[in-house]
């Protein structure tokens, strides 16, 4: 009687982990889940030299400036930051450049080297700080 009883105790102890294996199968490849809406709560907002906002609020979806003002209505479906104590300038700088870093022929000659991820974007051993060199040629051009 008593080993039919350990076999069933053992069982029934054993077979929530059987049943509830948290155990995920990796996600191949890149997700695009950004979010399409922000909005910038609680900012100084500096328009133009002659339209500065307090306590604003600034709405930009899909990459466009929405709406700006402190009475602005945030969008349910907006990912909201608080910028309390911050300000908020426009810009006209396109902060993309590749001047420097290495092509993705050179990297990938490089991670030969040093083993691969099986996402190939995830490069945790790579420092672009470390690998940029200046390129006369290609900063006359920009």
């Amino acid at each position: 009687m008593k080993p039919v009883l350990l076999l069933v105790f053992t069982l029934i102890q054993l077979l929530p982990a059987l049943l509830l294996n948290g155990q995920t199968h990796r996600e191949m490849g890149l997700r695009d889940n950004t979010p399409q809406v922000f909005a910038f709560t609680n900012a100084r907002i500096v328009a133009s030299p002659a339209r500065v906002y307090t306590n604003a609020t600034l709405v930009i979806r899909n990459g466009v400036i929405e709406s700006i003002g402190p009475g602005v209505e945030i969008p349910a479906d907006a990912w909201v930051t608080d910028l309390k104590g911050k300000t908020i300038y426009p810009g006209f700088i396109d902060a993309y450049s590749s001047m420097g870093i290495p092509t993705a022929k050179e990297i990938a000659e490089n991670e030969k080297q040093l083993g691969k991820h099986w996402n190939p974007q995830v490069r945790s051993h790579y420092s672009s700080a470390q690998n940029w060199k200046y390129d006369e040629k290609a900063a006359a051009a920009l």
